[in-house]
């Protein structure tokens, strides 16, 4: 039996930039979508449904939702040297509600196995964990944007920062018993 600590990693604002923002800045033809969207969920930034619907169309309309997706800096060098100290798994969301018509749960799981595989070759298929309830994982370390996620299960805890927690206030964190980590240098410091 392996003696490695188990590291879930997740994928949308923690290996990648979210494929919702980047697909919204390219319909709207925004320059840094990630700046505009400035955390706010999708809906909020549609003043009607018909235009919701529009977006979700040219969603629909995409080969795969990761197209022009960029990773995010460091990503890459700093996940390679952790699948060889821990039990890496990358942990990731697959139910995206409100977005049904534009991408289907089947479609969206396949579309993450081809980007991993393309990406992160070095990380094995069986290291996929898709699932809705993270919170309900036994591991040693996660690393997640969503705070939710962060479970009685986890030992340690790593908040990475977006727009859409950069505010949480430092009591709040000690309250989940999480770190707040802002980079993948960070994260290689703190975790090899």
């Amino acid at each position: 039996m392996d003696n490695k600590k188990i590291l879930l990693v997740d994928m949308e604002d923690t290996l990648y930039v979210s494929w919702v923002t980047i697909a919204w800045g390219e319909y709207m033809k925004i320059e840094n979508p990630v700046e505009q969207r400035n955390g706010r969920p999708i809906h909020e930034l549609f003043p009607t449904k018909e235009e919701l619907d529009k977006f979700l169309a040219y969603i629909a309309s995409k080969p795969s939702v990761y197209d022009g997706v960029p990773m995010l800096d460091g990503a890459l060098d700093v996940m390679r040297k952790l699948n060889d100290k821990y039990l890496l798994c990358v942990c990731t969301d697959f139910i995206f509600h409100g977005y049904e018509t534009a991408v289907t749960t089947d479609e969206i799981i396949l579309q993450k196995v081809k980007v991993l595989q393309r990406d992160f070759p070095f990380i094995d298929p069986s290291q996929y964990i898709f699932m809705k309830h993270k919170h309900l994982m036994h591991a040693d370390i996660l690393i997640d944007d969503k705070e939710k996620y962060f479970g009685p299960y986890i030992k340690q805890k790593l908040l990475f920062t977006t727009k859409r927690n950069q505010k949480l206030p430092p009591a709040e964190l000690e309250k989940l018993e999480c770190v707040r980590v802002n980079s993948w240098k960070e994260i290689g410091e703190m975790l090899l």
